[in-house]
């Protein structure tokens, strides 16, 4: 998993961008029309409500390689602002324009 953003603070609504080059459930279903992560999704969003002692969030898969996207692609951020966050095409750019985030 690559992380594109983080605001822990959530300025913009945006706790995290990530994203995944591999996802099993494009190998297995191969090319859909529509987004096929929403486990990894929700896998993420209870990882992330956890660590970061938030109860009010949701995480949503933006691109998918099953729907012919470079990689797959998830943004969460606070649940009432989600839709708004899921239809925003800055957080489609690609990924070598984010900055590298390195954890020390």
């Amino acid at each position: 998993m690559e992380i594109l953003l983080v605001d822990v603070k959530m300025k913009e609504d945006i706790l995290l961008l990530c994203e995944i080059e591999n996802s099993v459930f494009v190998d297995i279903l191969g090319e859909e029309k529509s987004r096929v992560c929403s486990m990894i999704a929700g896998y993420l969003n209870g990882w992330f409500k956890t660590a970061m002692e938030r109860k009010k969030l949701d995480t949503r898969e933006i691109v998918c390689k099953a729907a012919g996207d470079d990689t797959c692609r998830f943004v969460t951020g606070k649940i009432g602002r989600i839709t708004e966050l899921v239809r925003r095409e800055d957080l489609k750019k690609s990924s070598n324009e984010y900055p590298v985030i390195k954890f020390e």
